[in-house]
């Protein structure tokens, strides 16, 4: 059982190496047997997990691990604390934290005259986080389970419990079956699943451009695009494409030979797409802001026999390895169009729609394959849900190169309704993109909370009929806050790339709670597998693979990349799924039950001191805060083996620079203490790519060459300054004044033991790591005593290069709110540049 326990341990958490607490009788080993009293002793079992041996090595390290803490248990566990040196924090028990027990009945015990039966005694409290007690009755075996309310629900409790039992009743059929491979998911919560996956439903059997072509022929007197005061009907686009791809056909455009596009925001651009559509080719999208050696890399890994550009672009591509047109010229062609010809052409749902790049891990870009098929079956979803009418205006704000800019064009163009095409400038100026959105009678927006922020920052008053969709990246809270009042619907969608725009949507209601991702869309379904591609129960935290419509072909010309990230589907034979690297759990408490949470990236766990840190959570708790609207939490190293959290964040426009105290208490409210972070670094703006999602390469050094305006009182006996030379050779902080905290100053607790120690060797007296974590240096120093020798009192501002009176030049209090140096001198009408101006 304690095996199987430690298994379902190792399933959930990813960890293999684990400490879980065995409750011993103590009178037994004191040979107390008269004994009155519980006596209970704790055993702590470190137990270690090979998940690709057969369960019975598990079996034989765990019966290792008992029989040796029963050999020594005479070592206690108040004993063994002490010894060990551990860190502690109030919010959690030391070593131990989960604790399993056997509890071995007998029903057959008779006393004359008496009646005997066992009854749980429900408690009110409980000492550790999880305690898992299993009743062996000799006729059956029943799971209990006392737990921290403030960590997991009752229902996530609950189906634990089942995975625990799905996992003994594998093991009972076969104690040879690995680790890794023994299920967690029982008939019950696999039918669950399953139910909230039934998605399937009927979508057209055509390419993408055919049903554009339908709807343009239906209605060719309506007005299908605007651009400034300039206006496109449906039956201009249909003959505007026709040229365009017949030009194309002409220069070696057919299914299977792509396309570049590159164009500057205008009312040319649907009609190019849809050409190159209409050719057969896919298209690939490049963005003018492109560094040429881009474009030129994308092309050439691209193969494609034409680039397709305007007029006041032609020059920048003039060597590229492909014929290069310019959609002008092929507009002003006087040639017969022969649409019947074109509509001829032969293009299969599994034909390339389009192509993206998006950054690679190796510097190189990818391009990411996505089919007809697989557009059309997300158009024709999100035509339904959030859904858009004939009679509304949709507005496009998104790059080209950008695959929001897929939903953006074509969703509007297959319904019928106007799309209106937003210039560069209103893109990035919310007074201009507010402007647009009442010049036009805008209903419909689908756009990156970045964008959004810009009508925030415009003082934006809102529009009532308005439907706003947001995908790209996490959806703050404090901007949904701010939105509902002032608009008709907001919607959430995220979808990886690779699963074709969107695999999951939902409407969010309300701010307080969880930010969810809703459900699969039409025809696409989650699963939320483990390390080893099993099945997790509902609730329980996983890697998240999308499999159905959605999935694209791959990346082009990368078949080890895309055996890699696109694999069958282990659990539905001939299915295919996409590994999207997303941390994520099935919400399973009405009302949002089947529905998906995304915790952050796989890639962006970390592991913190011995607990393990979702940065998201960290970034999500921080936007809490009034004045913060973007944040960006990573774990950088200060030195080897001293990693520390730093929060990036800017602020709204005219809010005052709030204290790092205020933002760890704000944070404090939310997250335990390990996941506050030590620094605080203000930008301006969070750096972004192109798309406008984030790109933590440019995040600043929080550690060198910053300057901070706080000003401190330097330490004026000698405690004082023997503790402010420890703390700064420990922290790499030269600035540190009487009222400073070590924990505010970036110290954590495996530095802040490193400190008691050497206050303890200085002054023969050892402060509680508590104490030190959270007192100010000057309480610091009182405690200590020892010969304080009063010196004329300072001011000392932490600023780079300032040292105290023992300690070399390190770099600025990073503790504090800190801003690049490089920004100091920059004139700007920024608050943040003034507040830093010399």
């Amino acid at each position: 059982m304690l095996a199987s326990f430690a298994g379902l341990l190792y399933r959930f958490t990813g960890q293999s190496d684990l400490v879980i607490g065995l409750a011993a009788a103590g009178q037994s080993f004191h040979e107390q047997k008269m004994l009155v009293g519980h006596c209970v002793n704790l055993l702590p079992l470190r137990v270690k997990l090979d998940g690709a041996a057969p369960f019975t090595a598990a079996l034989h390290s765990t019966r290792g691990a008992v029989l040796d803490a029963f050999d020594h248990q005479g070592v206690t566990f108040g004993s063994l604390l002490p010894r060990l040196e551990l860190s502690r924090d109030d919010e959690r028990p030391p070593l131990v934290s989960v604790v399993f027990n056997i509890d071995v009945r007998d029903d057959d015990i008779r006393h004359t005259g008496l009646e005997v039966a066992y009854h749980t005694l429900v408690r009110q409290a409980e000492t550790f986080e999880l305690f898992i007690n299993v009743v062996d009755n000799g006729k059956s075996l029943v799971l209990e389970a006392s737990y921290n309310t403030a960590l997991y629900s009752a229902g996530l409790m609950q189906r634990y419990l089942q995975g625990f039992e799905s996992l003994l009743r594998a093991v009972c059929q076969s104690t040879q079956t690995p680790l890794d491979a023994l299920p967690l998911v029982g008939a019950e919560a696999r039918a669950q699943l399953e139910a909230w996956n039934d998605t399937a439903a009927p979508v057209p059997q055509a390419p993408l451009h055919a049903l554009l072509l339908a709807t343009a022929r239906r209605k060719p007197g309506n007005t299908a695009v605007l651009f400034g005061e300039v206006q496109q009907r449906y039956g201009e686009l249909d003959d505007a494409s026709a040229r365009i791809a017949q030009a194309l056909r002409e220069h070696g455009a057919a299914p299977g030979a792509d396309v570049a596009v590159c164009l500057e925001r205008g009312l040319m651009v649907p009609a190019a797409l849809l050409g190159v559509l209409r050719s057969g080719a896919g298209y690939v999208a490049l963005d003018p802001i492109f560094p040429t050696e881009r474009v030129r890399g994308i092309v050439e890994q691209a193969a494609v026999p034409v680039l397709l550009t305007q007029a006041a672009l032609r020059d920048q591509f003039a060597d590229l390895p492909c014929t290069v047109l310019c959609v002008e010229d092929l507009l002003a062609s006087e040639a017969a169009i022969d649409h019947a010809a074109l509509d001829a052409i032969a293009v299969a749902g599994s034909d390339a729609a389009y192509i993206v790049f998006t950054s690679g891990s190796t510097g190189q870009p990818k391009g990411v394959v996505l089919t007809h098929a697989g557009v059309v079956n997300c158009l024709h979803s999100l035509s339904r849900e959030p859904g858009l009418a004939e009679h509304e205006t949709a507005l496009a704000v998104a790059t080209l190169a950008f695959d929001f800019s897929v939903y953006e064009i074509f969703l509007p163009l297959l319904v019928g309704a106007r799309l209106v095409m937003a210039d560069l400038d209103s893109t990035s100026d919310g007074n201009r993109l507010k402007g647009l959105i009442e010049q036009h009678d805008i209903s419909s927006i689908h756009a990156t909370p970045a964008t959004m922020r810009l009508l925030q920052a415009a003082d934006w008053p809102g529009k009532a009929d308005l439907r706003m969709v947001f995908g790209g990246e996490p959806l703050p809270r404090d901007l949904v806050a701010w939105l509902l009042p002032r608009i008709r619907e907001v919607w959430n969608i995220y979808g990886p790339t690779e699963t074709t725009i969107t695999s999951n949507l939902c409407r969010i209601t309300s701010a307080e709670g969880v930010i969810d991702v809703g459900g699969p869309i039409t025809n696409v379904y989650c699963r939320v597998l483990d390390a080893h591609q099993q099945l997790l129960p509902p609730g329980v935290a996983g890697e998240l693979y999308i499999g159905g419509a959605g999935v694209g072909r791959g990346y082009l010309n990368q078949p080890a990349l895309t055996a890699e990230r696109f694999i069958d589907d282990p659990h539905q034979p001939g299915g295919r799924l996409y590994r999207s690297g997303d941390l994520a759990r099935w919400l399973t408490e009405p009302p949002l039950a089947g529905r998906i949470e995304i915790l952050g990236r796989i890639d962006r766990q970390v592991k913190l001191r011995g607990y393990r840190v979702e940065l998201g959570e960290i970034e999500h708790a921080l936007t809490r805060h009034p004045d913060v609207t973007e944040a960006l939490v990573a774990v950088m190293e200060r030195s080897a083996g001293d990693q520390r959290l730093v929060a990036y964040f800017s602020l709204r426009e005219g809010a005052e620079e709030p204290l790092a105290s205020t933002l760890r208490n704000t944070l404090r409210e939310h997250l335990p203490s390990y996941m506050v972070p030590q620094h605080f670094v203000a930008l301006a703006a969070l750096p972004r790519l192109a798309n406008g999602k984030l790109d933590r390469k440019r995040l600043p050094d929080p550690f060198g060459g910053l300057q901070t305006t706080t000003v401190r009182t330097a330490p004026r006996t000698t405690a004082e300054h023997a503790v402010a030379d420890i703390w700064a050779e420990l922290l790499g902080n030269s600035a540190i004044g009487i009222d400073d905290r070590f924990g505010d100053l970036g110290g954590h607790s495996l530095l802040a033991v490193q400190a008691a120690a050497r206050l303890h060797a200085r002054f023969g007296i050892k402060p509680g790591l508590r104490s030190l974590m959270t007192d100010p240096l000057s309480a610091i120093a009182q405690q200590l005593g020892g010969g304080a020798v009063q010196l004329p009192a300072a001011p000392v501002k932490a600023t780079a290069g300032a040292s105290s009176s023992a300690a070399a030049p390190r770099p600025a209090n990073a503790g504090d709110i800190v801003v690049p140096a490089r920004q100091k001198a920059k004139k700007s009408s920024n608050w943040l540049g003034r507040l830093f101006e010399p």
